[in-house]
C-alpha cells in the first residue's frame, strides 16, 4: 500500500513561511512525493485549503530533523498508508487514510493554480 506522512514544519531563518504541516504521499509514479502545505491537521467534517508544493524526495517519508539552507525543522505528526494510489496529475481524488493517529477519508479537489480544497471524514 502507498504511504503518506504529515510533517510539522517549523521554519528557520531562511524561510518566509509560518509554522505549517506538509502532507506528503506516494503516488502511482513512485518516484517522488506529492506534497501540499496545510495550516492545520485534518479533523472531522471541516473543509480547509492547502497549497500544492513541488514534489519532494521519498526520503521525507521517514525523515525528521533539520532542513538544509536554514529552512527549518520537520517532525512527523502522522504516518500511515492509504488505499489505491493516485496519480500526481489527478485534479480530484479521494483516499482512505489508515494510521494510528488519523483514519478516514481524505478528499482533495484542485481549485486553481496551486490551490486545493480538502475535506476529511473520520472512519
Amino acid at each position: 500500500m502507498p504511504r503518506f506522512v504529515i510533517l510539522l514544519h517549523k521554519p528557520g531563518t531562511a524561510s518566509a513561511h509560518l509554522k505549517h504541516f506538509d502532507f506528503m504521499m506516494e503516488t502511482q509514479e513512485g518516484t517522488e512525493l506529492s506534497t501540499w502545505r496545510w495550516d492545520r491537521l485534518p479533523n472531522a467534517s471541516i473543509e480547509f485549503q492547502g497549497l500544492q508544493l513541488a514534489p519532494h524526495r521519498l526520503e521525507y517519508l521517514n525523515y525528521e530533523g533539520e532542513i538544509s539552507g536554514g529552512r527549518g525543522h520537520v517532525s512527523q505528526q502522522v504516518t500511515g498508508t492509504y488505499l489505491e494510489a493516485i496519480s500526481c496529475r489527478d485534479s480530484e481524488w479521494e483516499i482512505q487514510l489508515e494510521s494510528e493517529e488519523l483514519a478516514g477519508i481524505l478528499r482533495g479537489l484542485h481549485i486553481k493554480d496551486d490551490q486545493w480544497l480538502f475535506d476529511f471524514r473520520q472512519a
